[in-house]
């Protein structure tokens, strides 16, 4: 078992943590949904799997209109009492405090529905709790679950790497480990410390973990990543679905002013050098080819590049036929939200005034 913490140095094999504690820590389990009745049998079934069950589940349900909690009311009477409550503001931030709220158990452990968890998952998220009480908050190490080619090359442009990162030997993994570990909203942490801080942001559709994350950091939390506690990301299965989760998160990111990652931003300069390619062979009908020969560039260098590096150099043209959607999909997605976001957040003040207010506290 290797823990790394948030400062510079690591802990390797768990029991180099200073032990405080051998006192066994009651868990909940905390699952925001809406929904997700397909992704409900997967993700408890993994979930019941494990070598340790969790002291109880408690699910928010943000008004699903599908069959979710008919689904999730199977599991029921298999060991681990399972509650449902309301989250009348449907968004994942508010369920997840509203669930908190009525958790009994020590620690607070958050999973998304979609997301597959290791057999060996909670007992590797709980342990550091159990071996060194001043722990405050425990991260996974994920990695994206395919099942086509285009989510293939969907997590060779999105999870690059935690894929990479999931190839090396434990050495170059600790090794690799950054200073300041960022969660998410696949997470442990004390509920003492959860209510602490205040819990996530209510207000927020997405990247309200991500929030969160910085909250922890800033209250400088003890944060230890758990490189034993594995989890499967869900990859979006269409070009759709791909667009609307980057315009989500995006526009989720545009209403807390947040600036886009250096990568968005050099890819924007491309579309633009395009946008001007393309307006100059408006007028000058003979260099219209030059924004497609910059566009295939392009796909090259966002798309295939990326795609061979996850495979070792090669890539297959089924991967290839896929490149074109996948970029567009996720480029369009995260651009339209992203300004979209930012006008909200200069036309409507409040999510400047909620932001501060939150991070106050």
């Amino acid at each position: 078992m290797s823990y790394v913490e948030y400062s510079p140095a690591f802990c390797e094999s768990g029991d180099t943590l200073t032990a405080h504690t051998t006192k066994r820590r009651t868990v909940s389990l905390i699952m925001p949904v809406k929904n997700e009745e397909r992704s409900v049998g997967p993700t408890l079934d993994a979930v019941f799997a494990s070598t340790r069950l969790p002291d109880e589940i408690i699910i928010a349900d943000g008004q699903s209109a599908d069959r979710t909690l008919e689904r999730v009311q199977a599991y029921m009477g298999r060991g681990v009492t399972i509650r449902a409550v309301p989250n009348p503001q449907i968004f994942a931030g508010a369920g997840r405090n509203r669930a908190a709220a009525v958790a009994t158990s020590d620690i607070l452990l958050f999973l998304d529905f979609g997301v597959f968890v290791h057999p060996r998952w909670i007992e590797e998220m709980t342990r550091p709790f159990e071996q060194d009480a001043s722990v405050d908050a425990v991260g996974p190490v994920f990695e994206p679950y395919v099942e086509s080619d285009f989510e293939y090359c969907v997590a060779s442009l999105q999870c690059q790497e935690m894929i990479l990162f999931s190839r090396l030997s434990r050495a170059e993994q600790l090794a690799r480990v950054p200073a300041e570990i960022q969660l998410g909203g696949v997470m442990a942490i004390s509920r003492a410390y959860y209510q602490r801080l205040g819990g996530m942001p209510a207000w927020l559709r997405a990247a309200e973990d991500q929030v969160f994350g910085w909250k922890l950091l800033i209250a400088r939390a003890r944060i230890v990543l758990s490189l034993d506690a594995l989890c499967y990301l869900h990859i979006r299965k269409d070009a759709k679905s791909l667009f609307m989760q980057n315009f989500i998160y995006a526009r989720g990111y545009g209403h807390l002013h947040t600036p886009l990652d250096y990568r968005s931003r050099r890819n924007m300069l491309f579309y633009v050098a395009i946008l001007v390619a393309v307006g100059y062979g408006a007028v000058h009908p003979a260099t219209l080819s030059v924004p497609l020969v910059m566009f295939a560039a392009y796909l090259y260098r966002t798309g295939v590049r990326n795609v061979m590096k996850v495979g070792g150099g090669n890539v297959r043209l089924s991967h290839l036929l896929q490149i074109p959607r996948v970029v567009i999909a996720k480029d369009v997605g995260t651009y339209l939200g992203y300004f979209i976001g930012l006008f909200d957040w200069i036309t409507k003040p409040q999510y400047r005034q909620l932001y501060q207010d939150y991070m106050k506290r």
